[in-house]
């Protein structure tokens, strides 16, 4: 689910008084994926007569599950000058409702940019846009038992390749790897 919850005596680290119990409670005790990496919490002990001391700590939030990855075939029709392209993300099945934020890649912008003697900047050529390939599912998916998903949120769904042409017709396997 990608929560984590903490409980003050997790971070107590020896509070007292003296004269006698406190009881401890936290500023925060959830967190969730949006929250990795450090969070400062504010430890709040308060005794019998209602006097209260703060100290601060650091929770680091850390998403250490790896995705589960589960592939599916495709089938992929080649343009009419004979290639193909496709995303990280065509051959993942993925789970109804999993988080998956994974941006088409973009190809670099081609061209000047600097401007000529005077310079205003600007110029060169925007980005080509990229034109991906029809894709068919092969795989019988309702025999799955399983898909991809992850914890918190698939950002990246990398292939070992994912242009094709003529030469590739026939079966090709392609290493996905999702972060």
């Amino acid at each position: 689910d990608g929560i984590a919850t903490i409980t003050p005596e997790m971070i107590d680290n020896g509070s007292n008084d003296s004269c006698g119990d406190i009881t401890l409670s936290l500023s925060k005790t959830t967190f969730d994926c949006d929250e990795i990496g450090p969070n400062t919490v504010t430890l709040i002990a308060t005794d019998a007569s209602g006097n209260t001391a703060t100290a601060t700590a650091v929770v680091t939030v850390v998403d250490d599950l790896a995705p589960t990855v589960v592939t599916q075939n495709i089938l992929i029709y080649l343009d009419e000058n004979g290639n193909g392209k496709i995303r990280g993300t065509d051959v993942l099945y993925i789970c109804d409702g999993a988080d998956v934020n994974v941006p088409d890649p973009t190809p670099p912008p081609t061209g000047g940019g600097r401007g000529g003697r005077g310079g205003r900047g600007g110029g060169g050529t925007p980005p080509p846009t990229v034109d991906y390939s029809d894709v068919i599912v092969t795989s019988d998916v309702s025999q799955f038992t399983s898909c991809t998903e992850d914890n918190c949120a698939i950002v990246n769904a990398t292939l070992s390749k994912n242009t094709f042409n003529c030469s590739d017709i026939g079966e090709v396997s392609v290493m996905v790897t999702v972060t």
